[in-house]
């Protein structure tokens, strides 16, 4: 049985985005000036930033930091998320066919993905400025987005598992547990055991993207941990800048925006078993990651 206040919250959450003005605007936007729009391809632009994690993670803070060192993040994005719109809604229509097939490569999806490039970098005056989006699912699909940028770079936020198991962004959870978890104990008991399958989720899709990223984008591949992010943001933001080729003293700039979540190390007040005593696949994931199983 579904635990009815979290599915509330859930169905809440998705009512205020779908109604609020700038998904609504968004979505005018996309259908009546979109379709009429053509050009040069945008693979043909600069290679993008992207940036992908479990939900609830703070990827928020990674948009806000590039913002300021001068990205172009999109103007349709969601004001409490900062999910870039057209690729969320790219992303909603493909997820499943994307996961299934990694390397799916056709006509139909090549042309919507275009689309959804060009609502998404409208109102770029200039066309060769550094650019990205946030979407969290980005990193479920990364064979696809290197296919399209071979040489875009991908940060993975990361953030410890077992706070992320108890997070209330069961956003990945309630639409694609059935499809990512498959036939598997957290599979089959998601609806009555969520914590124990956002835990799975996590260790899922952390080692997919760290897998895929480092054979497909090599240095290209940027793992940041939240927490030390947040402990000693002068030097993951020295990392992060080094990486995108950003001025040092821009890191003095950006450190301001860091304000470490009061839920970090949450899981300790908890006495949930998958989280206490870890299975042996979650253990060496959390282990892989830097944090002590």
């Amino acid at each position: 049985m579904i635990p009815r206040p979290a599915v509330s919250a859930h169905a809440l959450r998705s009512h205020r985005n779908s109604l609020s003005l700038a998904n609504i605007s968004y979505r005018f936007f996309s259908r009546c000036v979109i379709p009429w729009t053509r050009g040069l391809p945008e693979t043909q632009v600069p290679p993008p930033v992207v940036i992908g994690a479990l939900g609830g993670s703070g990827t928020r803070l990674i948009v806000r930091i590039l913002r300021e060192a001068g990205y172009w993040m999109g103007s349709w994005c969601n004001p409490v998320t900062g999910d870039a719109m057209a690729l969320r809604g790219f992303i909603q229509r493909h997820f499943d066919e994307l996961v299934r097939t990694p390397r799916l490569s056709a006509a139909s999806l090549e042309e919507d993905f275009q689309a959804s490039i060009r609502a998404h970098r409208w109102g770029l005056v200039d066309r060769q400025s550094p650019w990205g989006w946030k979407n969290p699912r980005n990193m479920w699909i990364i064979p696809f987005l290197a296919h399209q940028y071979p040489n875009m770079i991908f940060i993975q936020l990361v953030r410890d598992g077992r706070d992320m198991a108890l997070s209330s962004n069961h956003n990945l959870l309630f639409k694609h547990a059935d499809l990512l978890l498959g036939d598997t104990e957290a599979g089959r008991q998601w609806r009555s055991d969520p914590i124990r399958a956002q835990l799975h989720l996590w260790v899922l899709g952390n080692r997919l993207a760290w897998e895929q990223g480092k054979e497909l984008l090599g240095d290209r591949h940027l793992i940041l941990r939240y927490e030390d992010l947040c402990a000693q943001p002068y030097d993951e933001l020295m990392r992060l800048f080094a990486l995108l080729g950003i001025p040092p003293d821009l890191e003095g700039v950006a450190e301001h925006l860091i304000v470490p979540s009061p839920g970090i190390g949450r899981w300790r007040a908890s006495d949930h078993p998958a989280l206490r005593h870890p299975d042996a696949t979650t253990r060496a994931t959390l282990t892989s990651f830097g944090y002590a199983p």
